[in-house]
């Protein structure tokens, strides 16, 4: 075995050898104040240093191993007695990538090891994951299949949610194992189908392969577009079938116009998720409010954003929120969020966001300033 293993590592380093290295290091810090209810302002810390090798095989068709590993430091201090220190590692992407040209416009590619999966709501499941992807694309249609395990995931960087809407996470050691998953996602996309709009159907699969009881499927229909010009949208709605629940539901419209003036667009959304609702993935409804996620919940939101000059980027987003349980619908919050970003050089970014959380309930009411920067080596 230890042959066999000597033999494939020489391999891959001759054959790399052949061929351009392209290794960087991406160097993040960010610094976060906020403050919930009546509480004091406290403090997040981190820094990360993001080591990447890319490993290109071949000139005629697209033949890559590409890696990235990251080393975080994190602290978090309410300025009293309780402040605590961690460092977390992990491998966030680690892949072999192949894709091979029928013509111009027709391709089959394949992707084999740890890279990062987004359903097409962005909502359910959107997370790095150890996967097997194999997707054809052509003019006419666009076929994907992707099959994966997340039980050797670091459950410090991946926040999962159960089928009772509960977050599995631990913060021991600097790398603990999440929660067994046998994923699996399948689309096909017809693009610009009639008048040039495109509709997609997808279903997602998630087993616990320790509980049964804990599988969850997910379908979901798209369609999306140019309505006039410069206004396009984007439709989709999705179901959960969940043993010993009713059918839940998650539906969301984006509406976007883009200016010519400054590279300047607004953007109109709505998303409804039914109480029975959960996603696979902890993706947070509120920039904000951090705790809530898209179960019985009504978010309506409006951003705008505009390039005044080169390489500056400035962005305002509103959210309304409501409760949205069977019997009633009731006012949650009010949200408002700015970014600020500004690409110095090429290799370094700032970037600067404010936001705050008004809530019918003052002890959810949040105040965050967060700067972060970025350094490309």
């Amino acid at each position: 075995m230890k042959k066999i293993i000597q033999i494939l590592l020489c391999a891959f380093l001759v054959s790399a050898s052949a061929f351009s290295l392209d290794f960087g290091v991406l160097v993040t810090d960010n610094t976060d104040f906020y403050k919930v209810g009546e509480n004091d302002f406290a403090l997040d810390q981190s820094e990360i240093i993001t080591p990447s090798l890319k490993v290109p095989f071949n000139t005629k068709d697209p033949i890559y191993f590409i890696t990235e590993a990251s080393i975080k430091h994190k602290l978090n201090s309410d300025f009293k007695d309780n402040t605590t220190n961690k460092f977390v590692l992990d491998l966030p992407l680690l892949k072999f990538s192949a894709t091979h040209r029928f013509t111009h416009r027709t391709s089959i590619s394949a992707e084999i090891g740890r890279f990062a999966v987004s359903d097409s709501t962005g909502i359910v499941f959107n997370q790095a994951n150890d996967n097997i992807l194999v997707q054809f694309n052509s003019p006419y249609f666009v076929l994907s299949a992707t099959g994966g395990w997340t039980g050797l995931l670091n459950s410090q960087n991946v926040e999962m949610i159960n089928s009772s809407n509960a977050v599995y996470t631990s913060d021991e050691g600097l790398y603990t194992l999440a929660a067994p998953y046998f994923t699996a996602i399948g689309s096909v996309t017809l693009p610009y189908f009639i008048f040039k709009q495109s509709i997609s159907a997808e279903a997602i699969v998630a087993i616990n392969t320790q509980n049964n009881d804990e599988s969850r499927y997910w379908f979901t229909g798209n369609v999306s577009g140019p309505l006039h010009n410069s206004l396009f949208y984007n439709l989709s709605t999705t179901f959960e079938i969940c043993e010993g629940r009713d059918l839940a539901n998650f539906t969301q419209l984006n509406l976007s116009y883009f200016f010519d003036f400054l590279s300047s667009s607004v953007n109109f959304s709505a998303s409804y998720a039914s109480p029975d609702f959960t996603q696979f993935t902890k993706i947070t409804a509120s920039s904000a409010a951090v705790t809530d996620t898209y179960s019985e919940l009504l978010k309506l939101g409006l951003t705008a954003s505009i390039i005044p000059v080169s390489k500056l980027y400035l962005a305002l987003t509103t959210d309304v929120l409501f409760k949205a349980p069977k019997d009633n619908i009731s006012y949650y919050g009010f949200e408002a969020l700015g970014t600020i970003q500004y690409q110095v050089f090429s290799d370094l970014q700032l970037s600067l966001k404010a936001s705050t959380f008004l809530g019918s309930d003052a002890s959810t009411n949040k105040t965050d300033i967060a700067f972060a920067f970025t350094i490309a080596f």
